[in-house]
């Protein structure tokens, strides 16, 4: 189950494509909260082909390894198998490479009956983290299945720890969006982009 960051919090192109034409908001996210305490693996994507080829080969030599080392030993297999195939959804092509997008992502297992269930994660100090539920939705694709995001910490405060709001929000929008976030002790940030519709 993969989701998709970015590093840039303001760029035109992620502001068209993402977020109403420029109208919408982006929330700032504490990702390393996610990875070191929630367990969500994440992962910087890449771009370069020679980078892309380089891990690809790595990936698959420690697979190979270890079906040589020990063949009988399909579990370990496995778990290298895994790692190896989550590392493909990190590559994309060169030319979107101006998004800097960050990939969130949770490993599933797909039962006979095709329910599909979260394997749980690892926090940064060793120790499991549980698996969380996988509910559905409906979508403009259909019914989609998801994994919802711990955005709370267990003292209570927000994962999410600002948002920004679009150039083209209006001023009306902005007003109310703007009393909402700070209500939620969020900060608030709004883009100056020069803005086509």
């Amino acid at each position: 189950m993969l989701g998709s960051l970015t590093a840039r919090c303001d760029d035109l192109g992620q502001w068209r494509s993402y977020a109403s034409n420029g109208a919408g908001c982006v929330l700032g996210i504490d990702a390393a909260y996610l990875e070191r305490d929630a367990g969500v693996a994440i992962r910087t994507v890449l771009y370069d082909e020679s980078e892309a080829d380089l891990m690809l080969r790595l990936a698959l030599g420690v697979v190979q390894h270890q079906y040589v080392d020990a063949p009988g030993d399909v579990a370990t297999l496995m778990n290298f198998a895994r790692h190896a195939a989550a590392d493909l959804f990190n590559i994309k092509h060169p030319g979107f490479a101006d998004e800097r997008e960050v990939r969130i992502a949770r490993m599933l297992v797909r039962a006979d009956d095709g329910s599909l269930s979260d394997v749980g994660g690892n926090r940064s100090d060793g120790s499991k983290v549980p698996p969380m539920p996988v509910a559905e939705r409906e979508s403009a694709f259909g019914k989609t299945n998801y994994v919802a995001l711990p955005l709370t910490r267990p003292n209570g405060s927000s994962v999410i720890v600002s948002v920004g709001l679009g150039p083209t929000m209006s001023d009306a929008d902005r007003a109310r969006h703007r009393t909402l976030i700070e209500a939620q002790g969020l900060a608030v940030w709004q883009s100056t982009l020069p803005y086509r519709v």
